[in-house]
């Protein structure tokens, strides 16, 4: 499901990076990377919404399907992209080429998962993935 995202530096400004006191990593190809991980004590993911670039709390995942179907509209979620380069599933790192689908719910991010192609499963042995932009895995 993606439990860990990296944002190359580029993605994001300086002034969002000192503003949230952000530690780059350096994976040894000289371009450094953020890593955002939903096992962190207070986990946060950067998220694009009303054309602002934020950093936000990361308060889980949510079906797709439950989303299309209706069942956190009480909620009023607002869509979100979750811009993202790589993401890590039970170890295994795999490439994102635009960015991940989610939503806002008040001031907490849910990344959107659908059930898993059968190459997702078969690498990650997780039944359910993101929901990427323009591309599926």
């Amino acid at each position: 499901m993606c439990d860990i995202i990296s944002v190359t530096w580029r993605e994001l400004p300086l002034s969002l990076v000192e503003q949230n006191k952000l530690i780059s990593f350096d994976r040894g190809n000289g371009e450094p990377e953020y890593h955002f991980s939903f096992r962190e004590h207070t986990p946060r993911l950067p998220v694009w919404t009303e054309g602002q670039l934020l950093i936000l709390p990361w308060a889980g995942y949510c079906p797709k399907e439950a989303l299309e179907a209706g069942r956190w509209a009480q909620r009023q979620p607002i869509p979100i992209v979750v811009p993202a380069s790589l993401c890590c599933d039970r170890g295994i790192w795999f490439l994102v080429r635009e960015g991940i689908h989610g939503i806002l719910v008040g001031r907490y991010t849910y990344l959107l998962t659908e059930p898993a192609s059968h190459y997702y499963r078969i690498m990650t042995r997780h039944e359910r993935m993101p929901v990427l932009i323009g591309e599926s895995i």
